[in-house]
């Protein structure tokens, strides 16, 4: 995947592979040696169902390298969690 600027990422909508909307993303980890991106935070649409993510606060946090493409909207692919 090419780069992509943390700051391009705030409130975006954050959809799965097969189309569902899981949320808007919040906020972004990185790791503060490296640079790179660990964890995107999402805050969860009603109703999805987070059980199967890591949780933090009230958000949902999303590996960084389930995300496959973060133009219009941020595409998770679910099967990498």
């Amino acid at each position: 995947m090419p780069k992509i600027l943390a700051k391009s990422l705030f409130n975006k909508n954050v959809m799965s592979m097969d189309g569902s909307r899981l949320g808007v993303a919040t906020n972004v980890i990185m790791d503060s040696h490296g640079g790179e991106l660990v964890y995107l935070l999402v805050k969860p649409d009603i109703g999805v169902d987070i059980e199967k993510y890591e949780k933090q606060d009230n958000s949902i946090r999303i590996p960084f390298k389930a995300i496959r493409a973060a133009k219009d909207y941020a595409l998770v692919d679910e099967t990498v969690l």
